[in-house]
């Protein structure tokens, strides 16, 4: 979530959801690919998350 302030107080304004897929190397852990998508109902959010239609 990440929030804004505004003259009212504060509010949200954006929600969203990462996915991260790693890979192991001799190094360790390193991030092969990173998704991030709004929550906002659409098809590629609910994919992100894994649901589907």
């Amino acid at each position: 979530m990440f929030f804004r302030n505004t003259p009212s107080g504060f509010e949200v304004w954006r929600v969203s959801a990462n996915r991260w897929e790693l890979v192991r190397t001799d190094g360790g852990w390193r991030v092969e690919r990173r998704v991030n998508a709004p929550l906002d109902g659409s098809e590629g959010a609910q994919a992100l998350l894994g649901f589907s239609g």
